[in-house]
């Protein structure tokens, strides 16, 4: 099984190899007569546009960015949960550039793993509480089946309301698959399971390779994955909330680490700044920001009516106050790290 593995890969890896090669002999000019510009990474390369998704999802879309609009000024919460830039304040947008933390204010695989994550969690929570009226064979089939159904929806649903972008699509694919290998009993390994899906983009897409966006992404998750498991030996047992930061600290430096190489090729530098921001502001926006954002991205779907009703008025405005006060926070406190 292992030597199957490793001829697939092998042969996925001399295929991606041989599509690179033929798509930069027919490039105008060649890269590799250009040093600078080949280090660089100037290329252009095109961006497939939205899908033609159906006119229901993209009111849907449309209806939380107006119910935000007079809520978030600065328009960070609509940049940070569906990637709209339309109304992000230059000035904001600055900030976190500076901060290392551009990838925050667009709709990334970040986020759509945590709205999947949501979905889990949300269900699992709901079995809790009706599992005291359950059979407990049948509770226990419900969630091993309910379960990475509702993280499969969940992923799909967030790609539809946002632009459809690559990473977004990367992602909802890799939570797809992962689903279907488990309905089948076969278990794989995810980091092997992103390296097969970084080898596949570059045969279908050869000019991906020039994309620092690309290239960041699944640095960015190789090393999420790949730094725990270097410091796993030293990893505490001793109680859990140790356990917890241990991971925190981990998966957070280790996606800095993975996007710095991609960084310095791309653009000739390295944003250590991210290392100490990210440690802060990631969390705000994984844990506080997104949930607010989904809660009033459910309570806005079209067609059911909350909406148009007092009280769920009330409250999809005050999610949209809290989200847009904690992204202000976040942004204060950039800024205030940036001048110290």
């Amino acid at each position: 099984m292992v030597h199957n593995v490793n001829r697939a890969l092998l042969f996925l890896a001399l295929a991606a190899l041989v599509s690179v090669v033929i798509s930069e002999t027919h490039r105008r000019p060649m890269p590799w007569l250009n040093a600078r510009e080949h280090r660089r990474r100037t290329a252009p390369v095109e961006r497939p546009g939205p899908w033609p998704v159906p006119n229901y999802f993209r009111d849907w879309r449309s209806a939380f960015l107006a119910a935000n609009r007079d809520s978030d000024k600065q328009g960070l919460v609509r940049g940070i949960f569906l990637g709209d830039a339309t109304a992000l304040a230059p000035q904001a947008h600055d900030v976190f550039i500076s901060a290392g933390l551009a990838h925050l204010l667009s709709a990334n695989g970040l986020k759509c793993w945590a709205v999947a994550t949501a979905f889990r969690s949300a269900l699992a929570f709901a079995l809790f509480l009706v599992s005291t009226q359950l059979p407990g064979i049948l509770a226990l089939r419900a969630r091993t089946m309910l379960a990475p159904l509702a993280r499969l929806g969940g992923s799909w649903l967030f790609w539809l309301w946002t632009s459809q972008s690559p990473a977004i699509t990367r992602a909802v694919l890799l939570v797809t698959a992962k689903m279907l290998l488990n309905a089948v009993e076969l278990r794989v390994d995810f980091f092997l399971l992103l390296v097969v899906q970084y080898l596949c983009s570059l045969i279908v897409a050869p000019s991906l390779w020039h994309s620092p966006g690309f290239q960041l992404s699944y640095g960015c998750i190789a090393g999420i994955i790949w730094f725990p498991r270097l410091l796993r030996r030293w990893r505490p047992q001793s109680s859990r909330w140790k356990t917890t930061l241990w991971n925190y600290f981990t998966i957070s430096t280790g996606a800095v680490l993975g996007g710095l190489p991609c960084c310095l090729l791309a653009f000739d530098e390295v944003n250590f700044m991210s290392l100490a921001t990210s440690w802060f502001a990631v969390p705000l926006v994984t844990l506080v920001i997104v949930p607010l954002g989904l809660v009033q991205m459910l309570l806005l779907a079209p067609g059911l009516g909350f909406e148009n009703q007092a009280w769920s008025h009330a409250v999809i405005g005050w999610l949209g106050a809290a989200a847009a006060t904690v992204a202000g926070l976040e942004r204060q406190l950039l800024t205030g790290l940036l001048r110290g």
